[in-house]
């Protein structure tokens, strides 16, 4: 091949001339017909016919076909020659040509392969996401069913890989299998695998499918590679290692996907899980899969630290845990969890939140083992699976009471009560974790302005608000400084406004708390009296009110206001008293 290219760098290629040969248009047609199929099943084949299929186009020119060869040499370059600069370079090459040649599918096949094989070696596999979707819209509509079932698989998986919110991935799959009488029967059974991940993530009702019918190996590693996931997910770590050693058999199937790191992570995890009840015959081999999964993530971490690393980093955090090596397994964790954020990837920072909790819990370290659950309860969250971070409340529930009977029991005016923990740890979890969250946002921030804003925000989101506005104290009156509403933001009133003159709150209300000292919560403020005949409240159809005072050394300094709109009961006491938590820490800075 290196021959045949004669030294050119893939760019000098774009302008060769078209083939004209008619039996080697034949043959183009023919390599690049078997070459793709050829990929899934018969790796040596594969390799074999690409090379050919390029030769054909750098001896007599480029036909139709060409892109195909220099997509899938590129692919070949970066997965099985390491060489993903060059691929990337080759893979480019086949984008511009089928662009320049005006075949649609031909392009949307380009995409496909730079984007699914090659490209998050060298890039961010978020910027992969795009061009899949675009080859999988243009696949869709030249009626290229088989890789358009291949391009949606990989784009499913890319953005479940990297965190996107789990409702649009499980509204893309249904839509993709409404498309069964199109789609090869395979493909469709492999989604509806995923799905029930999904579904099951996210807490929904899930029908259960058996998938022994599954033809085609390539299809069966994927549907494999679903099952370890869920059932380490959902804590049932040696059904996980049982599907990955089986994996492990049927990678050759599929050389290059990026499914193959998350294989390498999976079957490290459930590994490293099962070793401390592992009989001692048995622990070299679990020792042995960590420790070689571990080295093939930091091969791939050190091309793309971006795409790897939060895997490569947990994996060295389990590797040392396994060998009792506590204070380096820690800083291993928290290395993953910071590089999980740093790329973005919110479903490896609340995995690596979970194992980090595990590992503390082990440690008898209670305290600090509930903080990481915490957060890794709020990042499960805000990526949707709720049924995951229910689960997972329930395993720690008796560090979850500990933390809720804390929050439950403060009463920012009279310090400690004796009232009863909320029966539903995940609840108190996610308050927990707003007030970290929140007492980090403002200990952290020095400069007023920012501090106060950073309040209204937290307090809009942890209460389910629209409307906030903070009230503080200047010499003898009250001045409005902050006002926030969700989907407007928040800022400082400049300049700040008397309390008397700013129409951002219900006056009345405010006064009301100001001149009492204690705190109000309303469940329909348009319906009740004496507060549904004042003007701001007939204006704006107030329903739900939650105002509280903020005291400091039991002087008081102001006031923070909350309103919801849209429903009534929005708030409870239970708010009442996280809002005074936050209060309280707001006035301590």
């Amino acid at each position: 091949m290196e021959q045949a290219l004669g030294g050119r760098a893939p760019a000098q290629l774009i302008d060769l001339p078209l083939l004209t040969d008619p039996g080697m248009g034949l043959a183009a047609n023919l390599l690049a017909s078997v070459s793709a199929p050829a990929y899934f099943y018969a790796q040596k084949l594969f390799v074999l016919l690409t090379l050919r299929l390029v030769r054909v186009s750098l001896e007599h020119g480029h036909s139709r076909h060409a892109s195909n060869g220099y997509a899938l040499y590129g692919l070949i370059l970066s997965n099985l020659l390491g060489d993903p600069d060059k691929g990337l370079r080759f893979s480019q090459l086949a984008v511009e040509l089928s662009a320049r040649f005006g075949e649609p599918v031909s392009h949307a096949r380009a995409l496909y392969i730079q984007a699914g094989y090659i490209d998050y070696w060298t890039r961010s596999a978020r910027a992969g996401i795009p061009p899949l979707a675009t080859a999988y819209k243009l696949l869709l509509e030249n009626g290229d069913w088989q890789y358009a079932g291949y391009c949606f698989a990989f784009l499913i998986r890319r953005r479940f890989a990297v965190g996107d919110h789990l409702s649009a991935l499980a509204t893309a799959l249904q839509q993709f299998i409404d498309l069964q009488p199109q789609m090869d029967s395979d493909n469709t059974y492999t989604q509806w695998a995923f799905r029930q991940l999904i579904l099951r993530l996210t807490g929904a009702e899930a029908q259960r499918a058996q998938f022994h019918f599954i033809r085609w190996p390539a299809s069966k590693a994927y549907v494999t590679q679903v099952l370890t996931e869920e059932y380490y997910l959902f804590r049932q770590p040696e059904q996980a290692l049982a599907m990955a050693e089986e994996l492990a058999t049927l990678r050759s199937t599929s050389p290059g996907a990026f499914m193959l790191t998350t294989h390498a992570l999976y079957h490290a995890l459930s590994a490293a899980a099962v070793y401390p009840g592992a009989s001692e015959a048995r622990k070299p081999g679990l020792l042995a899969v960590v420790e070689r999964q571990c080295d093939y993530l930091e091969q791939c971490a050190r091309r793309v630290p971006e795409n790897f690393a939060p895997s490569h980093l947990l994996v060295r955090a389990e590797l040392e845990r396994v060998n009792g090596h506590h204070l380096p397994a820690l800083t291993h964790y928290e290395h993953a969890i910071q590089a999980a954020r740093t790329s973005g990837f919110t479903s490896m920072e609340a995995l690596a939140c979970e194992q980090t909790c595990r590992f503390l819990a082990d440690q008898e370290r209670g305290a600090l083992a509930s903080a990481y659950l915490l957060e890794s309860l709020n990042a499960y969250e805000r990526w949707g699976a709720s049924g995951k971070a229910r689960h997972l409340a329930a395993e720690f529930a008796h560090l979850l009471h500990a933390q809720g009977h804390a929050l439950e029991s403060w009463n920012p005016e009279r310090g400690p009560t004796s009232e009863p923990a909320s029966a539903d740890p995940l609840s108190e979890a996610l308050d927990m974790s707003s007030v970290m969250k929140a007492s980090q946002a403002i200990s952290s921030e020095l400069q007023w302005s920012q501090l106060a804003t950073n309040l209204i925000d937290i307090l809009i989101e942890n209460a389910g608000a629209q409307r906030g506005a903070l009230v503080l104290q200047r010499q003898r009156d009250f001045f409005v400084e902050v006002v926030g509403e969700v989907g407007q933001g928040s800022g400082p009133l400049v300049p700040a406004r008397r309390l008397t003159e700013c129409d951002a709150l219900s006056p009345r209300i405010a006064q009301l708390v100001l001149s009492t000292g204690s705190p109000l919560l309303i469940d329909d403020a348009c319906a009740q009296e004496p507060f549904q005949a004042e003007p701001y409240i007939a204006r704006r159809a107030v329903r739900s009110v939650l105002c509280a005072p903020i005291h400091h050394r039991k002087r008081l300094l102001g006031l923070v206001y909350l309103e919801n709109n849209l429903t009534a009961g929005a708030f409870n006491a239970h708010r009442l008293r996280v809002l005074g938590m936050l209060s309280a820490q707001a006035a301590i800075s």
